[in-house]
């Protein structure tokens, strides 16, 4: 799959009203200012028609990246299969053959990749109920929700990338998606566990 997630739990509770398991896949943002990007754009493998579809400047009126895919032709990447992108994404929203520039250009890119291989463990895993996916960063790292930045000579975006992804996601998908600020996490600890050591060094170093 070459791809990663930070963090992978399997939280055991109450789940409907029964004991239950459900899978829970984590990316942290910390400091980090920004999001894992596409990197078959900038691969000296790619060509010139390769890179003018991932802008959405096709050379026939059908917008269709499969066949001009780097890192879905060259690399082989499995996340990119038509099967569960078909799955993952709604109709008109395909990623590889939706018109304009390739949603997984941008910070989208990294928050598929990772929703995506939590959804890919837990079928993997067969333990679970149900699954979930939660970006949990740091509040004063707004790159996600701000508008995203776009090719020079290209309209702006308007929605932010968090935004733009969540809208072409399928309903399933969608609401298997979350947002968690790192003070709601402490917040969340503390008030069940206390106060210790190790979570105000934490906010120490973090987040005051």
């Amino acid at each position: 799959m070459t791809t990663r997630l930070d963090a992978f739990l399997l939280v055991t509770g109450t789940y409907n009203r029964k004991p239950g398991r459900v899978a829970v896949g984590i990316e942290f943002k910390y400091t980090e200012p920004e999001f894992g990007r596409c990197g078959g754009f900038v691969s000296e493998g790619n060509s010139l028609a390769g890179r003018q579809a991932c802008i959405g400047l096709f050379e026939t009126d059908e917008s269709d990246r499969r066949q001009t895919c780097y890192l879905r032709n060259e690399k082989q990447r499995l996340y990119l299969a038509d099967r569960d992108l078909e799955k993952f994404f709604q109709p008109d929203h395909n990623p590889l053959t939706s018109a304009g520039p390739c949603l997984l250009l941008g910070p989208a890119n990294q928050i598929f990749r990772s929703q995506f291989t939590t959804w890919k463990l837990k079928e993997a895993i067969d333990c679970c109920q149900d699954w979930m996916f939660f970006v949990l960063h740091h509040d004063g790292n707004k790159v996600l929700f701000e508008p995203e930045r776009t090719i020079p000579h290209l309209p702006q975006f308007e929605a932010s990338a968090y935004d733009r992804y969540r809208a072409t996601l399928m309903p399933a998908f969608q609401k298997r998606l979350g947002i968690i600020t790192t003070n709601q996490a402490i917040s969340a600890y503390e008030r069940h566990c206390g106060q210790v050591n190790w979570v105000q060094e934490l906010k120490d170093r973090y987040f005051f």
